[in-house]
This record gives C-alpha cells, sequence and structure tokens, in this order.
C-alpha cells in the first residue's frame, strides 16, 4: 500500500512543505547498530505506454533505473538520504527526504540496511506496475530473474535490506463553486394586432409581431412558448424574425396586444428560479486519476448576477465571476479553481433553437482562468440526446476544469470519446497536462 505526499501549502500564499521524516525502527533493539537509507526514483505504475510516462524496451542500454516521469535532470536515481546513524533511545533512526520536485504523480521508495554495501545492488525496475526495487545480482543494471535478480518491496524485503512502501506526489485542488441568482429578464416583450390560422384546420396559428426580430433570433423561440395579454400560454413551433407559429390551446388563440416570447427554458427553469451550481461530483474521481485531491474548502455564492446569454465579445466572463473570492489565492504551491453555474452561452451558440450548437461549457484561453458551465443548455442538450442531465452537467464541470489547466485540444474526457458511454474520466492527454501544470489558470 503506497503513501501520499502533499507538498501543498497549508493556507494561501504559504509555501510548499518539502520535507518528509523517515523512520527506520531497529528490531530486536540493538542501540550500536548502523543505519543507512537512500532514496530511489521508482517507476510510475500508473502508464507504461506513453504519454505519462513511456517505455521503450527497445533501448539497448543500461538504465533500468530509467527517470520517472516529467522531472527532467532534478534528481539522480540514487543518493544517500543519510549518512549511517545509530538508533535512538526508542530503537528508531529518523532522516528527512526532501523533495525538490511537487508535480503530482512523482513516485520514491527508500531502502534500509545496515551498511552502504548492501544498498549497492538495489535497483529500480522499470517498467513496473508495482514500483518495485530489485536486487541485482550480477550488477548488470538490468532486471533478469535468469541472472538470480529478484524484485522487492514492503512484503517480499532482501534478508539485509528493507524497502518502505511507494512514496507517491499527490496535490491538492481547493474549489470555489457559485451559481447565478434569479431568472430575470429571459421573456422578450413585443406584440401583435394580427393572429390568422395556419394550415389547415384549428390546430396552430399565426401570431405576426410587430417588432421584428434580429437576425439571430431566427427559429430562437422552438419549443418555447408565447404569453399572449390574458397570460394564456402557447406552445411555440417555431419562430421566424415577423412572426411564430403556436399551437392552439383550450382557450383558443392568443390575443391580440402585447405579449411575451420564451424560449424552451422554461422547461426546466421559473422566471424568479436561482440558477443552481452545477453538480461537481465526478471531478473528485477524475482528478484522483492524476494524482490530485479535490477539496470544496471555499465559500460559495449563489447570488452572482445573473445573465441570460454570455456575451463572449465582452467582459461578460469578468463580470459573472465577479464573486470569484478566492482568486487571489491561486498559486504554484495552493490550487485553486472556480466552477460557475450560469445560465447559457451567447446566443446563437445556446442551442436554441436546437439545430444550431449548443456549447455547454466554457473556460477562457490563457491565464483568465474560471470555468463556467451553462445550466440551462446542458439540460436542453441532455433532454433532446436522451441522456441523463446529471451525468452531462458533471462530464461538462469535468471538461471545463480540466480546460483550466490550459490545455484545449478535445476529447477532454473518456465519456466524450466514447460518445457518452465512458467513464467521466480524463484522457491520458489531460492527465499529462495535469501533472506537468505550475498552477490552474487564473486572473
Amino acid at each position: 500500500m503506497g503513501k501520499r505526499l502533499y507538498p501543498d501549502a497549508p493556507a494561501p500564499g504559504g509555501t510548499f512543505h518539502r520535507d518528509v521524516d523517515v523512520v527506520a525502527i531497529v528490531a530486536p533493539p540493538l542501540p550500536q547498530v548502523q543505519v543507512v537509507m537512500q532514496w530511489y526514483d521508482v517507476d510510475d505504475p500508473s502508464d507504461h505506454d506513453g504519454p505519462i510516462d513511456a517505455f521503450d524496451p527497445g533501448v539497448e542500454e543500461p538504465g533500468y533505473n530509467l527517470p520517472d516521469n516529467f522531472r527532467g535532470d532534478q534528481v539522480s536515481p540514487q543518493i544517500a538520504l543519510s549518512a549511517p546513524s545509530a538508533p535512538n533511545a526508542q530503537c528508531e533512526v529518523r532522516a528527512v527526504l526532501t523533495f525538490r520536485w511537487t508535480q503530482p504523480g512523482n513516485n520514491v521508495r527508500v531502502a534500509v540496511a545496515g551498511r552502504a554495501e548492501e544498498l549497492a545492488p538495489i535497483k529500480a525496475v522499470a517498467p513496473d506496475d508495482r514500483s518495485c526495487l530489485f536486487f541485482d545480482k550480477n550488477g548488470d543494471d538490468y532486471y533478469r530473474t535468469a541472472d538470480g535478480d529478484y524484485t522487492l518491496d514492503e512484503y517480499r524485503p532482501s534478508p539485509s535490506v528493507t524497502v518502505t512502501p511507494t512514496l507517491t506526489v499527490w496535490r491538492k485542488l481547493h474549489v470555489e463553486v457559485d451559481s447565478m441568482g434569479a431568472i430575470t429578464g429571459n421573456v422578450f416583450p413585443n406584440s401583435t394586432t394580427r393572429v390568422a390560422p395556419y394550415g389547415s384546420g384549428n390546430a396552430r396559428s399565426i401570431v405576426y409581431l410587430d417588432t421584428q426580430l434580429t437576425d439571430h433570433d431566427n427559429n430562437q423561440f422552438e419549443n418555447g412558448r408565447l404569453t399572449d395579454t390574458n397570460f394564456s400560454q402557447f406552445l411555440i413551433n417555431w419562430s421566424y424574425l415577423d412572426s411564430v407559429v403556436v399551437d392552439n390551446s383550450d382557450l383558443g388563440i392568443p390575443s391580440p396586444g402585447p405579449l411575451g416570447l420564451e424560449d424552451d427554458d422554461w422547461l426546466d427553469f421559473a422566471p424568479g428560479e436561482d440558477v443552481p451550481a452545477p453538480r461537481c461530483e465526478a471531478l473528485a474521481h477524475a482528478m484522483s486519476k492524476a494524482f490530485v485531491t479535490v477539496l470544496y474548502d471555499l465559500p460559495g455564492q449563489t447570488d452572482v448576477r445573473f445573465l441570460p446569454n454570455f456575451d463572449n465579445t465582452s467582459d461578460d466572463y469578468g463580470v459573472a465571476a465577479q464573486r470569484w473570492d478566492s482568486v487571489g489565492s491561486n498559486s504554484a504551491s495552493y490550487w485553486v479553481a472556480y466552477v460557475l453555474g450560469a445560465f447559457q452561452y451567447v446566443r446563437g451558440l445556446d442551442n436554441d433553437p436546437n439545430v444550431e450548437s449548443g456549447v455547454l461549457g466554457a473556460t477562457p484561453r490563457g491565464d483568465r482562468g474560471g470555468s463556467f458551465v451553462f445550466i440551462e443548455t446542458v439540460r436542453d442538450y441532455a433532454r433532446e440526446v436522451n441522456r441523463d442531465r446529471v451525468a452531462e452537467e458533471q462530464v461538462t464541470v469535468v471538461h471545463e476544469v480540466g480546460h483550466a489547466f490550459k490545455r484545449y485540444s478535445d476529447p477532454v474526457t473518456v465519456y466524450e470519446e466514447l460518445n457518452g458511454q465512458g467513464p467521466i474520466e480524463y484522457v491520458e492527454g489531460y492527465l499529462l497536462t495535469i501533472r506537468r501544470a505550475e498552477k490552474p489558470a487564473s486572473r
């Protein structure tokens, strides 16, 4: 069983905690026994064929002590952890292992022996699913059972050498989750002086609008509703720039006079209802595959100013994230991400009408940071393709927070790659990006 090492600062503005105490207990208690320790860069057990920790078995050179994932020349394979030391009164030998790297997913093990010569034949195995060390009997740097080599772990030590479990660097991701407040301004006023039958029979009417809609509103109100001057409501089949076609109701046809137009948002939300925070449960599992623990320990806000649609040509990203209170806490030693439950993206990309693209979430490129999940569009899209809306909401959260680590290629998750059939986990390219990142983006 491995051990997790968290080098994160304990609070915003703090520095990395790089030191790890390694304790060897001498048994039976022989106070004059000398103890030496050495740490080893063991193989990453999570991947052997790239891109995370590729291994080429065809390379003919000594080196089963291959560098672990993306640490460059920061370390060498073996470094003495301490000079020979004698046990204290509790028969313990304590040493400090200082981590010079802080990226999640790096692995080391420590070997303990009575003499340095006993550690000389101990090497790291690569590739290996258990991050093992091995006893290199003939000193050729290769692990071959035919040579008499054998692996060591905490369950099978050498007669003179004991090794620790795998020590793996993990990181913490502190998440602030906000949501927009009450839905307002989502009813578009207009009026009519002419209502006429549409098609054969009395099933539908065409309502001619006194004020023409703009180009991007063409069929915007498909599957929405019209509320007439008498507050009677009618389902909209489709809308043109100068008219809408509605289903007649039991009350008859729409009455001339002022009216309001809504797109199909009303299927999911009522005017005055708050936009809910996005469902984020899947993020913890997805991030764990990158050796990141998710903590929802930052205060969230539920009254971010409502916007019926983001305008990606203005500063709506900044306006909508006006309550990102934790943005100043994000640093290399204290990772912070932001998720906002918003309503819809820019008109023309909000899945209204359904033939247009529906953007389910957005994360600005560059260093602005912040991830936005468009709750209405997610629900509208899930209904349209007959998928579970909770799953679609969660995969959107995972997708967008993945973008916060500054990679923008698709697919982001296995779920997307397998067209909604896979787990909500990052594809390997994004796992690599997260594990290499200095920090999430933030403005």
